[in-house]
């Protein structure tokens, strides 16, 4: 979908210019780029740590998904909180401590991939459950330990977009820089013939025209992107942690999952049905 928004960006601005008669040469001036992009990029490196740097460049790898999961992602966790809740209910917690701290051996995690995918989310179920393995058993103290967990995410989640959003809104005052630099240019040039003075005026005024379309045409959206798409793997976190709470207040698997589907997003939420079925077609051919 980002190339295809991309496609139309480029081609209605750019085919636009030209139906009224624009030089397109113009636009393509290397040093208003150069002082543009090199100018925002300094100043992203400036204002933001490593770490959020380097998160917003992997988020970068995000940017043709339409969301983080789908539906058979989340039907397919489901099922696999319903299969480790049983077994917990049917073996005891001890039981489960082994299972917990080697993840890549065990069955209760690898016939699912999804959690051998998510890494992230499957460090955030064994580390709560575990938690509970040791005898933590205050199901409101817990939930406030999740909930923190997840605002802590959801900070970063935020630090990473905004870091965009925020060069984005700096881009146009960057584009009247160039432009200043241009008209600077073009006054040492008054005087001169206007094949001359005219082609410079036109330069300065091309930064201004880079810093706009930059800043609202491609990275305030990938910024408004990278905060959707994060906040919904959130979501899938989110998700799991409702399972965990509903498990521990004594509710029995098939009870606990449905809390745990209560809290997907609506477009990826799969009825009670589907769960159903997921389970048995699972069951069957475990069997």
């Amino acid at each position: 979908m980002f190339f295809i928004g991309l496609a139309c960006l480029l081609s209605s601005v750019f085919i636009g210019y030209l139906a009224i008669g624009g030089n397109i040469e113009v636009l393509f001036k290397p040093s208003e780029w150069i002082i543009i992009i090199g100018a925002a990029i300094g100043s992203y490196i400036i204002s933001n740590p490593s770490n959020v740097t380097k998160e917003m460049l992997r988020s970068l790898k995000n940017l043709n998904k339409k969301a983080p999961h789908n539906k058979e992602e989340y039907l397919e966790l489901l099922a696999f909180m319903f299969n480790f809740f049983k077994f917990a209910h049917s073996n005891g917690l001890v039981e489960l401590e082994k299972y917990v701290d080697n993840t890549e051996k065990s069955d209760l995690f690898t016939t699912f991939p999804i959690m051998m995918k998510e890494q992230d989310a499957k460090e955030f179920f064994c580390d709560y459950f575990r938690v509970v393995i040791l005898g933590f058993e205050n199901q409101m103290e817990l939930e406030n330990m999740m909930e923190n967990d997840i605002e802590s995410r959801k900070h970063h989640v935020h630090a990473v977009s905004q870091s965009l959003i925020r060069i984005g809104d700096a881009l146009p005052a960057l584009g009247i820089v160039a432009a200043v630099l241009g008209v600077i240019t073009a006054m040492a040039s008054v005087g001169s013939d206007p094949s001359v003075l005219g082609p410079k005026i036109a330069s300065a005024l091309v930064g201004t025209f880079i810093g706009a379309f930059t800043a609202y045409g491609l990275v305030n959206p990938i910024g408004y992107f990278i905060s959707k798409f994060k906040e919904d793997e959130v979501k899938f976190i989110e998700c799991i942690k409702s399972g965990i709470i509903a498990h521990i207040g004594g509710y029995p698997p098939s009870v606990s999952i449905e809390f745990a589907r209560q809290a997907i997003p609506k477009a990826y939420k799969p009825t009670f049905q589907e769960v159903e079925l997921e389970i048995e077609n699972r069951i069957s051919n475990k069997n």
